[in-house]
Parts: structure tokens; sequence; C-alpha cells
């Protein structure tokens, strides 16, 4: 009695719970910039005032929750060049978006020096880390610039995993620091 259960689990197809599985960590991470772009009840939203960051975090999630579904979805049926052309609009877009909120990040002072520029450094050292590959790859094929784009590609792979999480502590991090302010005896 105890083993048909077992017996049917092990026959029992996971192809239908990879799509799902694709799309939590998209979803996590897309749900997370939402929370960091509008804030606990109106209060702490990581571009203070500032719309543009906002609205930038806002649309960078459902374009990167999007793009994570498309790809998904035509998975199982490849078409390199048209998918090449996507994926490389994609992370433009993904990129012109996430300039304009760290952009704004920096701008609203909410978190304080120097800590405010570290959402800009993390997109440039993502970007750097996915542009040197593909400049590799454009200008030859040769075995030691494959090699080279590899290790650049599994760097980008772990900072993109890495950088994240980091951001996210040092946010509760700071968040629980009390702020020193500055302030000037006024005569």
């Amino acid at each position: 009695m105890a083993v048909a259960p077992l017996a049917s689990l092990a026959t029992y197809d996971i192809g239908s719970f990879v799509p799902v599985a694709a799309l939590l960590g998209p979803a996590l991470y897309s749900a997370s910039l939402v929370i960091f772009a509008v804030g606990s009840n109106g209060k702490g939203r990581i571009t203070g005032d500032r719309k543009l960051g906002a609205v930038s975090l806002v649309i960078l999630a459902v374009v990167m929750f999007a793009t994570a579904a498309f790809w998904v979805a035509v998975s199982r049926h490849p078409s390199p060049g048209p998918l090449m052309a996507f994926g490389i609009a994609a992370t433009v877009v993904e990129f012109a978006l996430a300039l304009a909120a760290v952009v704004e990040i920096k701008r609203a002072r909410v978190v304080r020096r120097p800590w405010c520029d570290a959402p800009l450094w993390a997109l440039i050292a993502v970007s750097a880390t996915w542009l040197i590959p593909n400049i590799i790859n454009a200008t030859g094929t040769a075995q030691a610039d494959i090699v080279t784009a590899m290790a650049f590609g599994t760097v980008e792979g772990f900072l993109r995993m890495a950088l994240p999480i980091l951001l996210g502590g040092l946010a509760i991090l700071l968040a629980h620091i009390p702020a020193t302010e500055k302030t000037v005896e006024v005569l």
C-alpha cells in the first residue's frame, strides 16, 4: 500500500514544473525591486521622492520578469537569429532602466555616502563582465578567446547572483544604523 504512492511519484512528469521553477527566481527578484521602489506603507523608498527612480525600478521589475517568461516560453523552440536580437535588445533596455534607477538612488541621498554609490558600482561590474566577453566573441573565435569569454561569463553569473544579495544586506544593515547628522552651529 505505501509503495504505490511512491511508485506514482517516481513516474510523475516533473517537466510541467520546470517553467514555474524557472520563473520563481525572476519573480522574487522583481518583487524585491518593487519593494525597493515603493517602500513599505509608502515609506522607505530607496529613491526618496524621485519619481523617475521609482518608475524605473518598477518598469525594470516588469521587464525582467517578462523577459524571463519569454525565455521560458521559447526555450523549447529556439530560433537563434531573432532570439539573439531579442536578448541584446532586452539587455540594453534593462541596462538603461537600471542606470536611470541607480542615478536616482545616488541623487536621492536616502542612503548616506559612500554607500549611495554601491548600486552604481554593482551595475558597472555586471555590465563590464557582460560586455567584455561579447566584445571578445564579436572580434574572433580563437580558443583562448573562447576560454576568456567563458571565464568572464562565469564571473558575470556570480556577480549577478552575489551583488543583489550584498546590496540587500547592505540596505538592511544601513537601515538599522542611525544616520549621523552633520550640524552647524547657527549664531
